[in-house]
């Protein structure tokens, strides 16, 4: 597994991209404009990727198409046009996913020299329907930072929500004089969808099927580590998308069935796969499983190619009661 690795800052990427690290509802606090003792930066903690290049694909038929085709030893094999076995360290602040885990890496540094005392960071993460701590050190601040030293934290969470995010950090501290100084900043990102999934349900006579619809929406590659569907403690359900499809899911009440196996699905952009699953009442006689609209929910799990784990819940699962 590679190391982690910084990328460009944030402020100066999502400065690139949407022109201001504000956005039009929240505005700088005039603080900001004061000469300030501390700098703050912030940067994406991300991992690397293998460096690539344009490849110059033979024709099948050609003699460089035919000596490629007939030695799978050869390192310019077809398979491996395009990518290096050299690691790249990100350029630019890359996408972030629905599911995934943002990491951020935060320095405080002191450029002056004297001393500092008493510093205090919160950051906070705002999306377009809460805003919440991922930490804050007011309780114990940092003691002392000195002159042109500095001070680091790591912050994560887990993406729970697409669209505009805003991270805002804030920084208190006190001057050799006994002045208490504050400035806040913010930084603003997109979070985009990675899947897309369409699902739908159809009630025969042999139970309720499931079917979902799961299309890469990322502008790179992703290996689908599992899709897990949990039916309500009235329904049993069956994994149609195993090879062995005698298995049911017999582990009790709410028991989830798990749709994967040795090999991950890799889906390309814009590959489309197709998950089915079947649905029977525990108890046939249970007068609820006939006016039962809520059926369960379904998640599903996928890697980059570095490794990097995001999670997907798709919890609208409904059918329509006659």
């Amino acid at each position: 597994m590679a190391q982690l690795s910084r990328s460009a800052p944030l402020e100066k990427n999502v400065r690139q991209s949407v022109a201001s690290p504000a956005s039009a509802s929240v505005k700088p606090s005039t603080e900001q404009k004061e000469p300030q003792s501390l700098t703050l930066k912030v940067m994406r903690l991300s991992k690397p990727g293998f460096q690539t290049t344009l490849p110059v694909m033979p024709e099948q038929f050609d003699v460089a198409g035919q000596v490629l085709l007939d030695d799978p030893a050869s390192p310019v094999h077809p398979e491996g046009f395009g990518v290096s076995e050299f690691l790249q360290l990100p350029s630019s602040f890359g996408n972030i996913f629905l599911g995934e885990r943002f990491v951020s890496y935060i320095s405080i540094t002191n450029h002056t020299t004297f001393d500092v005392n008493n510093v205090a960071f919160k950051a906070e993460l705002q999306t377009a329907s809460q805003r919440f701590a991922l930490l804050d050190n007011a309780a114990a601040p940092v003691p002392t930072i000195a002159a042109a030293d500095c001070h680091d934290f790591i912050v994560q969470y887990e993406i729970k929500e697409a669209g505009i995010h805003i991270l805002v950090c804030s920084l208190t501290y006190q001057k050799l004089d006994g002045q208490q100084k504050h400035f806040r900043k913010f930084f603003k990102f997109q979070v985009s969808h990675p899947l897309d999934i369409e699902t739908t349900t159809h009630d025969l006579q042999h139970g309720i099927f499931v079917d979902a619809l799961v299309k890469n929406m990322a502008p790179g590659a992703l290996y689908i580590e599992s899709v897990r569907f949990e039916p309500v403690p009235l329904f049993n359900a069956t994994d149609l998308n195993r090879s062995d499809t005698h298995f049911a899911d017999d582990l009790g009440r709410g028991g989830a069935l798990s749709g994967w196996s040795s090999d991950m699905v890799y889906l390309k952009p814009n590959d489309v796969r197709r998950y089915l699953f079947q649905l029977a009442p525990r108890n046939p006689n249970d007068p609820r499983v006939k006016s039962q609209v809520q059926i369960g929910k379904m998640e599903v799990s996928w890697r980059s190619n570095l490794g990097e784990v995001g999670r997907i819940q798709v919890t609208s699962f409904e059918r329509q009661v006659l």
